[in-house]
């Protein structure tokens, strides 16, 4: 497992940066933790955060979790 992905934070309580998102009472922090919602949509530079949202995400949600790369993936595999 590379270094990125085993020190990547597993929960919103240890997710830094994007405070608009993480903070307890934020929109989209209830959004997420009600499962408000059908699906998700992350976009943004390299760096930003995406792929630890998506993975506290994940640890919180009763549901199946795919996760798709806009590099790797195309047409077909969606």
């Amino acid at each position: 497992m590379p270094l990125s992905e085993f020190s990547r934070p597993d929960s919103f309580e240890n997710f830094m940066g994007q405070n608009f998102d993480s903070k307890i009472s934020s929109p989209f922090r209830v959004l997420i933790e009600k499962m408000s919602f059908n699906s998700l949509i992350l976009w943004g530079p390299p760096g930003c955060g995406k792929t630890t949202l998506a993975n506290i995400i994940k640890n919180i949600a009763p549901y199946a979790f795919i996760s798709l790369s806009a590099v790797d993936a195309g047409v077909k595999e969606i």
